[in-house]
């Protein structure tokens, strides 16, 4: 997968933290909606060793500003990158910087309890 689809992919999940989300409407806390995000999901599919950020853990990390984070997609449009996101690191490796892709690829494929 392309560093451009996957940090299209990365905005599906972060961007949407935005504008209308339950968090801006005091429903949903922010760091409830990351944990819905990262670990509720990683524990729900087997994957122990994800979704945290613990020593001995695999770690994606998005820095984000929750103020300006915005999907730019539409329907006509898909496949549009997000603003507000400055850094992104998988496994430790950046691969985002200061809203740039780097080219690097570190992430691979995961199944099911993995």
């Amino acid at each position: 997968m392309s560093v451009a689809r996957w940090l299209i992919l990365l905005a599906a999940f972060a961007a949407p933290l935005h504008a209308e989300e339950p968090y801006n409407l005091g429903v949903l806390r922010l760091e409830d909606a990351v944990r819905k995000m990262t670990s509720l999901n990683a524990a729900k599919i087997g994957l122990t060793d994800r979704g945290l950020l613990r020593p001995g853990q695999f770690a994606d990390v998005t820095v984000f500003d929750p103020a300006t984070v915005i999907d730019k997609s539409t329907c006509e449009k898909p496949f549009q990158y997000p603003e507000g996101i400055a850094f992104v690191l998988c496994n430790g490796t950046l691969t985002l910087d200061q809203g740039k892709p780097t080219g690097d690829k570190p992430g691979r494929v995961l199944r099911h309890g993995q």
